[in-house]
């Protein structure tokens, strides 16, 4: 957590007197002005933007290719294609190479939304936004951030998913 004059800073969620932002390296990616802020609250869950939807297709992807892995052994183990083999060379047909890629897909897919991270959740009169810490922010880093920001800056937010994530370890 670094505190600079005029900013509080955990990763990259960074607060000031009159503004709450998201910087990375260095660039600011959201940022709200303090006058539009109606609530904000500390959350711990995914930080996939549509996770049913990232879930299913992770899923899908995993079992097509899972499935067609399994028929492309079975169609070589019965020997129903022919293969060539070359001493010193391993070629793959491009179907093979082609479900491989679509089950690293659906793992990162399904990883993505499996993945827990905090966020600060910011309700304006018009939207709601998310602002993520790093995955390596710590909940006590966190804790402290939410701290010296109410303290310094008066700012009010609910941290009460910092309690409930302590009750359950």
């Amino acid at each position: 957590m670094e505190t600079s004059l005029t900013a509080i800073k955990c990763t990259t969620v960074e607060i000031s007197d009159s503004m709450l932002c998201e910087v990375d390296d260095g660039k600011t990616i959201s940022s709200i002005p303090r006058e539009q802020v109606q609530a904000i609250k500390l959350v711990c869950d995914t930080g996939a933007k549509h996770p049913f939807m990232q879930f299913f297709v992770g899923f899908s992807a995993l079992a097509v290719s899972i499935f067609g892995l399994f028929i492309s052994l079975l169609v070589r183990w019965r020997g129903l294609l022919p293969v060539t083999v070359h001493p010193g060379q391993v070629s793959l047909h491009p179907v093979t190479i082609a479900l491989y890629v679509l089950l690293g897909a659906g793992l990162w897919c399904l990883l993505g939304v499996l993945r827990v991270r905090y966020y600060l959740e910011v309700r304006t009169g018009t939207r709601l936004m998310r602002l993520f810490f790093e995955r390596s922010a710590s909940a006590g880093d966190i804790r402290q951030f939410i701290r010296s920001v109410t303290w310094r800056f008066g700012y009010e937010i609910d941290a009460s998913a910092l309690d409930k994530m302590k009750s359950r370890s």
